[in-house]
């Protein structure tokens, strides 16, 4: 097997396994806690294979011939390195069910789980889109045959339809969320001590008052409520426990059901927001080559060309 082709399967693979990550129940919670381990390790060696290349690009990283699409990649891939590394260290530390012992860090940690999730689509998106042209290559080999025109306007136009699809889907995920959740956290947490903190003093005394006036009369009441509920204890707490047995086997009828439906389409949602994001880099770095080419000066014309044009 050529060692492009053999990269190509792997980023099919990777590529098949990491959607199924952006939903922790979309199969189940351990599947996703072990597929996630397994991803991150995958784009590792990912990143191991393709070493070399690394390699020579970090040596003429500032170099002035170098290409600016070039010097873009590189520095997606090491922010990607950096990121699954990131998201390989926050998933093991608040694991519950992979192995719930070694699990380091407490729940705060959740939201920098979801940022460098979130954070990933997009670098990945990037990644796919300035690779654009290799993938599209990659295929145009397999097939060892030009595309007919019809072909190539079915797949624009198919190209088209998942990119309109993307944008609808992207707007209803949580992907700003999980951008902006390590942001929102803090303030979600202290937002009940900084209400108090805002009032005026005259405010906190009224609700002082307020308050030990409310409980003196909730105390009274309580006495008068408890000598009546003497007799009928036993009778209320027999309730309370069926109430309490009711709601437990309820719970598991709110938990959503997994179902080929429900995989096909979250499959199908972030396929769409994949294709979308993608696709805009490939096309935005598409344009600034062209547009670079157009500003870029035209060489100056010999001057046995200049006498022949002007024959």
């Amino acid at each position: 097997m050529k060692k492009n082709t053999f990269k190509l399967i792997l980023d099919l693979i990777m590529s098949a396994l990491l959607i199924l990550m952006f939903k922790k129940n979309v199969l189940t919670l351990a599947f996703h806690e072990i597929g996630g381990i397994i991803v991150c390790l995958l784009f590792i060696f990912h990143f191991i294979i393709n070493f070399n290349w690394v390699k020579a690009i970090t040596k003429k990283i500032f170099a002035q011939n170098t290409p600016f699409k070039m010097r873009l990649s590189y520095i997606i891939d090491i922010l990607l390195l950096i990121d699954t590394i990131a998201i390989l260290f926050t998933g093991i530390g608040i694991n519950k069910n992979f192995s719930p012992k070694i699990a380091f860090l407490p729940k705060s940690a959740t939201p920098f789980h979801f940022f460098t999730g979130g954070l990933f689509v997009i670098l990945i998106c990037i990644h796919i889109g300035l690779h654009w042209n290799w993938i599209k290559n990659m295929f145009y080999k397999k097939s060892k045959k030009p595309f007919a025109k019809p072909a190539v306007i079915t797949l624009s136009v198919f190209l088209g339809i998942l990119m309109i699809f993307g944008a609808i889907n992207l707007s209803k995920s949580s992907l700003s969320r999980w951008l902006t959740m390590i942001f929102a956290a803090p303030r979600i947490e202290n937002h009940s001590l900084m209400e108090n903190q805002n009032l005026p003093d005259n405010v906190l005394i009224e609700e002082n008052n307020e308050s030990s006036q409310t409980g003196k009369q909730q105390n009274k009441q309580q006495k008068n409520a408890g000598r009546k509920m003497q007799n009928g204890q036993a009778k209320d707490s027999g309730q309370g426990q069926e109430q309490g047995m009711r709601r437990n086997s309820g719970m598991g009828k709110n938990k959503p059901k997994i179902t080929f439906k429900s995989v096909t389409i979250y499959l199908f949602k972030w396929i769409t927001i994949f294709v979308l994001l993608s696709a805009l880099t490939a096309i935005i770095e598409k344009l600034l080559t062209k547009l670079k080419k157009k500003r870029q000066p035209k060489p100056a014309l010999s001057e046995s060309t200049q006498q022949i044009s002007s024959e």
